[in-house]
């Protein structure tokens, strides 16, 4: 209905202007024809601002249209004369509509406002399970379809949830609404690359980049993203381009870790060290520092005593860091201390249960504390997690395999052992 009563009101102006349009087209006068333009340019605004972001926004509406209304206004008499329609009446009736849609609009934003802070409250806090939160979401975007921020939420809940699909189709109904968004973009490129859609994850990060040329943390973003496609180039420069762009501030240490990243990756460790260590002068003890170390030492050093220092180190930072935990619970087991380590499995699986190396470890920690049995269902759970579509991993798979065999033989060792005493 809003759509119609907007639609009446832009035919009720851009018909007495392309009357006029026509009449000034014969006219020889100077005046007139800066008049033609300028009813022209107007006539070029009102039908982009039909199709464009900014007529989703009611303020913004409001505010072209009321403009198009004083321009026609100011038209010479004898101009406005030849309108084929009774101009005034008609647009105060429509302009009296306009105002009516634009209330109930902002009612609705303001009822959308208040479900985006309880939903975006829950997510934060845990409160909700995923139904409700997914309930509440649905509820909020049937009040407010325009609201872009909805649909941005929407987006990432169900790009959480791995529902990539879903996921996809939010961020382009969010661009829909704000096609100017850019870390609507960037959400873009990370699902589809996650979907495998390689060129169309490079276009959207080519037009998150093209929106936000001067923006640190886009340009970090888009390089993280070229890192996960495979194009080191690629995010080398759009790192770099990050580093000219912030001279100081966080967005700068974020930069000089993702170079370091970046370079250890490609088996650069003195360069890599290079970023590192300047990384640690800005914040030695900043969380993220911590574990950038961590990983390159797990990378350069695997399974020393240093690596499993700077694990250490950043469990006592963020207690529930799963890797941290899982990482920890490695070398407890390499220093046979089974009983810490099923601990700090059982941690780093509760932490992040898509984690299936630590229900394996934790399985192989049962086991090495003579818990066969839980040790069976442990890793039977493993295969069967390691199975499903939305977390296949084979090697896992088959890792859980080889030791449920070998806990099971030695179940019929141990139970032969007892039948002999």
């Amino acid at each position: 209905f809003g759509g119609l009563l907007l639609l009446g009101f832009l035919l009720a102006i851009v018909v007495p202007v392309a009357w006029r349009f026509s009449a000034l087209r014969r006219s020889e006068s100077q005046e007139e024809g800066v008049v033609l333009a300028a009813l022209a340019g107007l006539i070029a605004l009102l039908v982009a601002a039909f199709f464009a972001f900014p007529f989703h926004q009611t303020g913004t509406r409001l505010v072209w249209l009321t403009l198009g209304a004083l321009l026609l206004r100011a038209l010479p008499a004898p101009l406005r004369s030849e309108a084929p329609l009774p101009r005034g009446p008609l647009i105060a009736v429509a302009c009296a509509a306009l105002l009516l849609v634009s209330a109930a609009h902002h009612r609705a934003g303001l009822k959308a406002s208040a479900d985006l802070r309880r939903v975006g409250g829950a997510v934060t806090d845990r409160a909700l399970t995923e139904l409700e939160v997914d309930r509440a979401l649905d509820q909020a975007l049937g009040r407010a379809p325009w609201r872009s921020d909805l649909q941005l939420l929407r987006a990432q809940f169900d790009a959480s949830a791995g529902r990539l699909a879903e996921a996809e189709s939010a961020f382009v109904r969010a661009l829909a609404v704000h096609p100017s968004l850019a870390n609507a973009w960037l959400g873009l490129a990370r699902v589809r690359l996650e979907r495998g859609v390689l060129e169309g994850a490079r276009r959207a990060l080519r037009r998150a980049v093209k929106l936000q040329p001067r923006e640190p943390r886009v340009r970090i973003a888009a390089g993280d993203l070229y890192r996960s496609i495979g194009d080191r180039r690629a995010a080398l420069r759009e790192y770099e381009e990050a580093l000219r762009l912030e001279t100081s501030g966080p967005d700068r240490l974020v930069a000089q870790l993702a170079l370091a990243g970046l370079h250890s990756d490609a088996d650069r460790p003195t360069t890599a060290m290079h970023w590192l260590e300047k990384a640690s002068s800005l914040a030695p003890d900043d969380p993220i520092v911590v574990e950038a170390r961590a990983r390159f030492h797990e990378r350069h050093m695997p399974g020393s005593a240093e690596t499993a220092a700077a694990w250490e180190r950043l469990r006592r930072q963020r207690p529930r860091h799963a890797e941290a935990n899982l990482r920890c619970g490695q070398a407890e087991m390499r220093a046979e201390r089974y009983e810490e380590a099923l601990a700090s499995f059982e941690q780093a699986f509760l932490s992040d249960p898509r984690l299936l190396v630590a229900l394996l470890e934790r399985g192989a920690a049962q086991a090495a504390l003579g818990r066969l049995g839980e040790a069976r269902g442990t890793l039977i759970e493993c295969m069967r997690r390691a199975g499903l579509p939305e977390s296949r991993d084979p090697v896992v798979f088959e890792q859980a395999r080889g030791l449920i065999e070998k806990v099971e033989d030695r179940a019929r060792e141990e139970g032969l052992m007892e039948t002999e005493r």
